[in-house]
């Protein structure tokens, strides 16, 4: 899936899930948000730099407000694996 792909569909979720009703609650109604992270995967990334820059991308849009999406492409500071 291309990157821009992915930025398409996470913003779909996070438009889906924010147009949602209400959940009652103990009190009022609370209103459901998502904020998303996301990260390119090389082929030949390390995994857990991949899940750190998707977690860093996740604490950004929370960050900036919550309710947002937040993807880093930049493939350079992932860790390559060798054989």
């Amino acid at each position: 899936m291309r990157k821009e792909q992915a930025g398409t569909i996470a913003e779909n979720i996070r438009r889906l899930i924010e147009g949602l009703p209400r959940v009652k609650g103990q009190q009022d109604g609370v209103k459901v948000t998502v904020s998303i992270g996301g990260a390119e995967i090389p082929r030949d990334a390390d995994t857990q730099d991949v899940l750190r820059t998707a977690g860093r991308c996740l604490f950004e849009a929370k960050q900036r407000g919550r309710n947002r999406v937040s993807f880093d492409y930049e493939a350079a500071k992932l860790r390559i694996v060798t054989p």
